[in-house]
């Protein structure tokens, strides 16, 4: 019998990867931990799983736009390892870190009127992945380093970015804003916690800002949409709940912490990028994935985690099931949108990524016998479902859950036979956000379609996002949402001109023969529980847990919905999670040695 500690890892998005990569990454942890991954239906990713359509030209299908910021330092630098670390493809067009990312300087953003500002930040010496030197990650040297050098620079950075005299007299109004309040409530004997009672924009009211204008100047509005912060899932200037504590320090560590670009765009999708190598490189090392296993209850003493419930979702030819598909024609190994059916013998008939319950047959896990250590790196919309009882024996778990906030999303993915001058965009290449209207976020994604095979002249990729009202989907499976989505984009697109690109037939690119272009593009309604937008809204970090304060002595918690330095949505929150569940587990069974 083994000596290793076993660990159980539920969910394979970017938090629990990270675990299972902390917990794998060296000789010395391999000797001491045998760690499994669980994951529903066929693909690894979250919230960045993506795709391959076999119907469509081998097209990427993703949950929504994925950009990293240029601070995102523990991200990339997993990232680099995995790269380092892995056999590609024999010529495979992306096979390091550098031919994975594109660096990225503009967004566009709009203001009340409908107007664009384009605004860039210059590049910064290094690379997000490059070895970690001094950074200003953790509060005590965020302000430490504000009170050094960032009040002087963060007006003038400011001044620097706007476009326009009117943009120029409010990006200076707000920068002394926020200046004013973090000498008060940070600087002057204050901390960043008590900021996070306070709503991002009545913050900035309460330390003089005087007008709309500044308070919900673009790049506050800007923020509001990067964060989704819509708990009830209507965008637009004037609406939403962000806790200002979190939000201004992310937002200092996007505009001075970056290295290299403060954007990076993925030159293919997430799971291509990212999700490949990180799972190659684990699987060879020894960490197994048992796929098609949903975690449907965590039962519990009181005390520990006892056992592990799963609905089984197919049952394999074989195990382990080899998830990923060859595309000579691209040079890549890729994930696809489907199971792949020859390793199936019987598979459940229900959603195998969605909420509704399908499975050919049961499975538990039992301490002890199973696992040592339990990791749920499922996200908190879940937990009401799957950890019921841990709900039930803990009120600090029964806190974090009760007091968190999500909100649904919806993306759509536009191939047209036009350049962006073509569909009426006069300004660059960019990240665009505040548009108004149904997805008012969008970018250029068109790096993309050099790994697609997409048939005919395609020109254009667009990425269009939004957050979405629950009362849309009522009584809807996620296949009746995308096509809610689908119908409510053909209205805001055909024959109109948006203050994005004109989106209509004409221009759109599909395969040959298809009548209706608008329906060949790709929509998507992300509404299950795992699915969600995690939100940070005003009074809500308190009731946050660290990935060790699960309050059960054989469980570690692993996601952006954790208490981590930025307890916000994104891929670093969640990798910072995951890597310090890691890190807490081999602490503890390190001291029991």
């Amino acid at each position: 019998m083994s000596d290793k500690a076993r660990v159980l890892v539920l969910g394979g998005g970017c938090a629990g990867m990270a675990t299972a990569w902390g917990l794998s990454s060296t000789e010395a942890l391999r000797a001491r931990f045998e760690v499994t991954v669980v994951q529903a239906g066929w693909r690894l990713g979250g919230k960045g799983a993506t795709g391959r359509s076999k119907r469509h030209g081998q097209r990427v299908h993703e949950h929504g736009l994925h950009i990293w910021m240029g601070f995102y330092e523990k991200a990339f630098r997993m990232a680099k390892a995995a790269y380092d670390a892995w056999a590609p493809p024999p010529g495979c067009p992306i096979s390091t870190i550098e031919q994975a990312f594109s660096p990225h300087y503009t967004v566009s953003l709009f203001d009340r009127e409908g107007r664009p500002t384009h605004l860039s930040l210059p590049p910064r010496p290094g690379k997000p992945w490059d070895a970690p030197g001094e950074r200003t990650v953790g509060d005590g040297a965020l302000a430490r380093w504000l009170e050094r050098e960032g009040i002087g620079n963060l007006t003038s950075l400011l001044r620097d970015l706007s476009g326009t005299n009117r943009s120029l007299r409010t990006l200076t109004r707000l920068g002394k804003v926020i200046v004013r309040g973090l000498l008060r409530d940070v600087l002057a004997g204050g901390s960043w916690e008590a900021l996070d009672e306070w709503d991002l924009c009545a913050w900035l009211r309460h330390h003089g800002a005087d007008s709309p204008e500044v308070w919900d100047a673009p790049p506050i509005r800007a923020f509001y949409n990067l964060a989704f912060a819509y708990p009830d899932g209507r965008a637009g200037f004037g609406r939403g709940a962000l806790a200002a504590g979190p939000a201004l320090r992310a937002l200092l560590r996007m505009l001075f912490t970056y290295r290299g670009a403060p954007m990076w765009k993925m030159n293919a999708g997430m799971g291509d990028t990212i999700f490949v190598p990180l799972f190659e490189v684990m699987r060879d090392r020894g960490v197994r994935f048992d796929f098609f296993r949903r975690v449907s209850n965590l039962r519990t003493d009181g005390r520990s985690i006892t056992v592990i419930e799963l609905e089984r979702q197919a049952q394999l030819a074989a195990e382990p099931y080899a998830p990923l598909v060859e595309r000579p024609e691209l040079g890549l190994r890729v994930w696809p949108d489907a199971p792949l059916r020859d390793q199936i013998v019987e598979i459940a008939p229900e959603d195998l990524e969605g909420d509704a319950p399908g499975a050919v047959g049961l499975e538990t896990r039992q301490a002890g016998e199973d696992f040592d250590a339990v990791v749920l790196a499922i996200p908190v919309p879940a937990h009401a479902t799957v950890a019921s009882e841990l709900i039930g024996a803990s009120d600090r778990f029964r806190a974090m859950v009760e007091h968190h906030a999500s909100v649904a999303t919806i993306a759509a993915q536009i191939w047209t036979s036009q350049t962006l001058e073509e569909l009426g965009w006069d300004g660059p290449s960019t990240i665009s956000t505040n548009a108004g209207g149904l997805m008012g976020s969008w970018a250029d994604m068109s790096e993309v379609l050099e790994h697609e095979a997409w048939p005919g002249d395609v020109k254009t990729l667009l990425y269009l996002v939004d957050t979405a009202p629950d009362e849309w989907f009522e009584g809807m499976d996620r296949a009746e949402a995308a096509e809610l989505v689908q119908d409510k984009a053909r209205a805001a697109f055909e024959g109109t001109r948006h203050r994005f690109p004109a989106i209509d037939e004409p221009a759109l690119a599909a395969a040959p023969g298809t009548d209706d272009k608008l329906a060949c593009q790709y929509y998507r309604a992300n509404i299950s529980t795992s699915e969600r937008y995690i939100l940070t809204p005003p009074g809500s970090v308190q009731y946050r847990l660290a990935p060790d304060e699960s309050d059960f002595s054989n469980l570690w918690l692993a996601g952006d919905w954790t208490r981590t330095s930025i307890n916000g949505g994104s891929v670093e929150a969640a990798v910072e999670s995951g890597l310090s569940a890691a890190e807490a587990i081999d602490g503890k069974f390190t001291r029991r040695r």
